[in-house]
């Protein structure tokens, strides 16, 4: 909150000329040739096309004022330096958007599929703002989904699960079924290793407060504290691993049994490793 800074120089420059969100405005009828997409395919749909704005003379003129208004009772006398940068403005202005309004704003200046509120878009201030326009043009789509009279529903796949897919451009079922088996394995594997990371966590957390207790000795603590982050990592990575293990014993016997030799290896390795640690600490003690 600038209103609270000890400088003049930046006391109350936090503020913006317009408080604006970011808005999205859909089509309420989008056809696929005999068919209508339903709402949650059109909102999929990205807008990816510059949208040239052109305003009335009367919109650019209520606008100005709205704008200029702010400006002035923000910067105070330093609106009074304005006609040097605007004509700096004026120059860098869409030769369309001039030609096409004859009120000169001060502070509305339109380029293409912008509308920069300010002084002068080459030297932006606290407060300025920059609203830009895209859209979706109409082009090739394609759709995974079941035919429900003239639109769409979605499909159920052989495991159970629902979908309604649409990309734009053409592409073939079998790439569209591909890309989401590849999004839902990735967005598994990240579920797996989030899942795998809470069980440690929570296993160190259950045997934390033993840790906490035996602080009064600090040489057991940092012998148990050794121990318990060694047991925690091995056991819950080998709890996590064995349950993905057995769920794919049925569907992937190969991959089921691959994790479960990695996991008698896991537990192998750090059990020797946790043995030498923890011997190395008591010889350094002793010594």
């Amino acid at each position: 909150n600038s209103s609270e800074f000890h400088d003049p120089q930046y006391k109350n420059s936090n503020f913006v000329l317009a408080d604006l969100k970011r808005e999205r405005w859909d089509a309420k009828e989008v056809t696929f040739g005999a068919y209508k997409l339903n709402e949650s395919q059109v909102t999929s749909l990205s807008t990816n096309t510059e949208t040239k704005v052109t305003l009335t003379d009367d919109k650019l003129r209520e606008l100005d004022k709205q704008i200029v208004k702010i400006y002035k009772s923000k910067h105070g006398s330093k609106s009074n330096e304005t006609a040097e940068n605007k004509e700096t403005q004026n120059a860098n202005d869409s030769v369309e958007q001039k030609s096409a309004n004859a009120y000169n704003a001060e502070c509305i200046h339109v380029q293409g599929n912008t509308i920069y509120m300010g002084m002068n878009s080459a030297t932006p201030e606290i407060g300025d703002v920059r609203v830009t326009y895209k859209q979706c043009d109409p082009g090739d789509v394609s759709v995974i989904a079941v035919v429900n009279g003239n639109t769409f529903s979605n499909y159920t796949a052989k495991n159970g699960k629902q979908l309604s897919v649409i990309r734009q451009g053409v592409q073939t079922a079998d790439q569209m079924f591909t890309e989401q088996h590849e999004g839902n394995s990735m967005l598994t594997w990240v579920l797996r290793v989030i899942g795998v990371l809470l069980v440690i966590s929570g296993l160190r957390g259950i045997l934390g407060i033993a840790e906490t207790l035996l602080k009064v000795i600090p040489f057991v603590a940092n012998i148990f504290a050794l121990g318990v982050s060694l047991i925690c990592g091995v056991l819950g990575f080998a709890w996590s691993v064995t349950i993905i293990a057995l769920a794919w014993l049925f569907y992937r016997p190969l991959t089921g049994i691959l994790l479960l030799a990695i996991v008698g290896a896991v537990i192998f390795a750090f059990s020797a490793k946790g043995k030498k640690l923890i011997a190395e600490k008591l010889n350094t003690k002793r010594n």
